[in-house]
């Protein structure tokens, strides 16, 4: 399977009286203007730092969320106060055309930039907005690992704007790739891959891709019932796509040409009617009609506890339950706790995984957590990130 090794060399760099355009991932999950999960503003924290120490004057770039235009609950300006409350000094810049005259003020304060999908360049690779950027910055720092499968034109055209010894990758990134490529550089056997969370569309290419180095695949909810359907097993009225039935079929056949162990749930929790309906367990295959499958059941976290206890290798992707929900969570809470017992290399990635994983407990609990998610999953898939192409 193809790695890509880069290393950063952020730290070389002399940046004095220089301008520092780094390309961040701060898609924070946000609630009226408050930050509910901040792990991806803790991972850049060190290499603001490093800039700073460098003596580089900071200009802060990201997006938040899937705005359709300005939408003052997505704005960066939510995050000032996170960055001051830990002794930052900020300037905010809503406006990107007279954000590089205000770059060259005050080395020692960062410039954050307005939520980059306000702007509709930033989707359709746009020269014109590509140059309003790079025009705030001497240098481009590329750390927004978690958008790196995009082909926005802050992550793929604007570092093409700087000669190539000015435009370097992070130290995220660069840590991103190491632990991702453990995974696939001759992982400690037996290999485990426990997959969950919605729709099964963005984890296929993942599971046939892994085939090859996987010894047992734990498929929980709700990416186990498209699989399940394609059986002709019974799934109630839980998440399925019904246009990767075939796809679905592939995989398990595939699978079994492989030797590749898949092991679907024994029991379930699921929820009378609709995802906030009255919760129970039932085995699977006394799965009702009207019953909607949120977690796994007690005997299947049992049962997937003994296969992570003997694992030498664990990735997990893909949130089971609900946060407002928190009795549902409790499938997820058994395989944490597995994890956390086993003498694996464990590697949680995706958002959700990660918020869930802090909010019980769990985030120092595991070797690694990937701030991507659907940058993690292409880039174990086998596809190529865009977002590399610049520093390659």
């Amino acid at each position: 399977m193809k790695q890509i090794s880069l290393r950063s060399t952020l730290a070389a760099q002399d940046f004095n009286n220089k301008r520092v355009l780094l390309r961040v991932d701060m898609n924070v999950p946000l609630e009226n203007g408050v930050i509910l999960n901040d792990y991806r503003l803790q991972a850049i924290l060190p290499t603001i730092d490093l800039i700073q120490e460098k003596n580089g004057k900071v200009i802060l770039a990201s997006h938040i969320g899937r705005p359709k235009g300005a939408d003052s609950n997505l704005s960066t300006k939510n995050l000032l106060p996170w960055f001051q409350e830990r002794g930052y000094t900020m300037d905010f810049e809503p406006d990107l055309e007279e954000a590089p005259r205000y770059s060259f003020e005050n080395s020692d304060t960062i410039l954050l930039l307005e939520n980059l999908r306000f702007f509709p360049g930033e989707k359709t690779y746009d020269e014109i907005f590509a140059k309003q950027l790079a025009d705030c910055a001497d240098y481009y720092v590329q750390d927004a690992f978690a958008v790196l499968h995009r082909s926005d034109t802050s992550v793929t055209l604007t570092p093409h704007l700087f000669e190539k010894d000015h435009r370097l990758i992070g130290p995220l990134v660069e840590k991103e790739l190491v632990h991702l490529n453990k995974l696939i550089a001759d992982p400690k056997k037996p290999f485990v891959l426990i997959i969950g969370g919605g729709k099964i569309t963005s984890k296929l290419p993942l599971l046939l891709n892994m085939l090859d180095l996987v010894d047992t695949i734990l498929l929980c909810p709700a990416a186990v019932f498209t699989p399940l359907k394609s059986l002709g097993k019974p799934v109630g009225k839980s998440l399925v796509d019904d246009k990767k039935l075939n796809e679905c079929k592939e995989l398990l056949s595939e699978a079994e040409k492989k030797n590749v162990t898949i092991m679907f749930p024994v029991d379930y929790q699921v929820a009378d009617q609709t995802i906030d309906g009255p919760l129970s367990a039932v085995d699977a295959d006394a799965f009702p009609e009207n019953a909607v499958g949120v977690s796994i059941g007690p005997k299947t976290a049992e049962l997937f506890a003994q296969e992570i206890k003997s694992a030498g290798t664990i990735f997990y992707n893909g949130a089971m339950g609900f946060h407002h929900r928190p009795d549902t969570l409790e499938g997820m809470r058994s395989v944490f706790q597995a994890m956390q017992a086993s003498n694996a290399y464990t590697v949680v990635g995706g958002g959700d995984s990660i918020t869930t994983a802090q909010r019980l407990g769990f985030g120092d609990a595991f070797n690694f957590c990937s701030t991507g998610g659907g940058a993690t999953l292409t880039y174990l898939s086998g596809h190529e990130l865009p977002g590399l192409s610049p520093f390659v």
